[in-house]
């Protein structure tokens, strides 16, 4: 039991705040820390997944200068151009040399070493800044290995490399060198959202980052993280049951980020002697909606840049037309689709749910959609009361669940899962009923069992006229959603075809 609450939203999580990537943080120390030559290694994963947090916590600035190595971090995107980076380089490990100097009177003479790089990092930028920039940084790093005094070179926001850069692949090479070469002794960190080969300018001519520096792809908690979790908050005197876990599930999935937000305000209810059950984390996640949604707004914007916000909705929600089984798996390896039982899930369920507002450009899916809602509507036609209750954006429902269920007992709806997702909806629409969270294969299947009362709906048809048509339709409405539009490609125009018979329907 604990009086603090050690969660943070937004900085790195230090110390107490960082919870579980035990393994991740074994990998990293492991391959930096204990390295006897130079080493390249990237962090790699989506935003805000923690990457910052776990290079400071596994590699700790005071635990490496009292190693007697060197510790310089940079951030990639406080610079404007190469020059201001590289100069920032040199004049770091200069610093760092006169630190050296100062605490370890007893090792070499690295003073003179230390003005010399300082020096060189004041030269103006001239056409040949670059070659007497190269030439010191070099030497530079050859005398610290002569030394037997290793460098720590950590450099956060990777990504802007590729602006800072402007493509000239001799700086990628350089940091390649300094990682991998024999005549160094640097062990460098990269973090980034994007793999390196997508960051680099690459020419097939040389070698680059991406085949020389080894990657840690990081991806959401896994179950031994969630435990690591679960264990904090029990310190803070919460102790969730298993409806609860699973209505956190639903809100933050395991994405860190999301967790330490609801982890903060479940501490604090815990340690004011609070029970938090699921209808706690109901009332924390409305509470913080406006900053979820702050989160997702940004992390759509992130995914749109990637150019991968098209893709991730089509394996969540659908229609992945143009996606194949390895470009799914390509999203998984980079941790922004997890599967489940039931379907995809990118990030967390919530967000899913929030993606389904985002627009997109999918005729195809818009026009199955729209034949979706048209075949709604026959059945709302049957089951009125299905369109009468409805959450609208603040407002409170005033038809009793009780009265639907007992007017519609054949449906044998479920309530709790009705109410939940209508409540769901409201994320992104003022108002939400019953038959918009009703599944179209309920709907389809309703419909064939009952054909007499909508046989004029349909243009007074029999049953085996539209029978093939309804099937498809709702096949196809399947594996969309669950990212095997591969499945549907070759029905595509015969699929069009039928979507648009319904259609017709709705004009007559």
């Amino acid at each position: 039991m604990t009086d603090k609450n050690v969660f943070v939203v937004g900085p790195e999580a230090t110390g107490p705040a960082f919870i579980g990537r035990r393994q991740e943080v074994r990998q990293l120390r492991g391959r930096v820390l204990e390295a006897r030559q130079s080493t390249g290694y990237a962090v790699v994963g989506p935003y805000r997944i923690g990457k910052s947090s776990l290079v400071s916590y596994a590699l700790r600035e005071d635990e490496i200068r009292g190693q007697g190595q060197l510790y310089v971090k940079m951030v990639m995107k406080d610079y404007i151009s190469a020059y201001h980076f590289w100069t920032a380089l040199l004049a770091g490990i200069g610093m760092e040399l006169e630190e050296y100097s100062r605490v370890r009177p007893e090792g070499p003479d690295v003073t003179g070493l230390a003005q010399r790089l300082q020096h060189a990092a004041e030269q103006p930028q001239d056409e040949n800044w670059y070659i007497r920039l190269h030439g010191e940084l070099t030497i530079g790093m050859r005398k610290l290995k002569e030394h037997r005094i290793p460098l720590v070179l950590i450099i956060d926001e990777f990504d802007h490399a590729a602006r800072v850069f402007e493509g000239n692949a001799s700086y990628f090479s350089l940091l390649r060198t300094f990682g991998t070469g024999a005549d160094y002794l640097v062990n460098t960190v990269l973090i980034a959202r994007h793999e390196l080969h997508t960051i680099e300018e690459k020419d097939p001519a040389t070698s680059n980052l991406a085949g020389a520096y080894e990657q840690l792809i990081l991806r959401d908690m896994n179950e031994s993280d969630m435990e690591d979790y679960y264990g904090v908050l029990a310190d803070c005197n919460v102790f969730l049951d298993e409806e609860a876990r699973e209505r956190l599930y639903h809100y933050a999935g395991t994405y860190p980020y999301l967790l330490s937000m609801f982890g903060r305000q479940m501490a604090e209810m815990g340690l004011m002697g609070k029970r938090v059950d699921s209808a706690a984390l109901d009332r924390i996640f409305e509470d913080r909606l406006p900053m979820v949604d702050s989160h997702y707004k940004h992390l759509v914007e992130s995914l749109r840049q990637d150019r991968d916000l098209e893709k991730i909705i089509g394996v969540t929600i659908g229609p992945s037309m143009d996606m194949t089984v390895r470009d799914i798996k390509h999203l998984e390896a980079l941790g922004y689709l997890k599967e489940t039982e039931e379907r995809y899930v990118a990030f967390s369920p919530d967000f899913c749910e929030y993606l389904r507002g985002v627009q997109a450009d999918f005729p195809a899916w818009e026009l199955l959609m729209e034949t979706e809602r048209t075949l709604k509507g026959f059945f709302g036609q049957a089951y009125p009361m299905l369109k009468e209750f409805r959450y609208v954006r603040g407002q409170e429902d005033r038809t009793p669940w009780d009265r639907v269920k007992d007017t519609y007992p054949e449906l044998k709806l479920n309530g709790d899962m009705m109410k939940k997702s209508m409540k769901s909806m409201l994320r992104w629409t003022d108002e939400a009923t019953v038959l918009d969270v009703l599944s179209l294969d309920a709907v389809i299947k309703r419909i064939k069992a009952e054909w007499e009362k909508y046989r004029d709906m349909f243009g007074g048809k029999d049953l085996a006229f539209w029978e093939e048509k309804l099937d498809l339709i709702n096949e196809a409405r399947k594996p969309m959603a669950h990212a095997r539009a591969d499945v549907v490609r070759p029905h595509l125009p015969t699929l069009r075809v039928y979507c648009e018979q319904v259609l017709e329907l709705k004009q007559k």
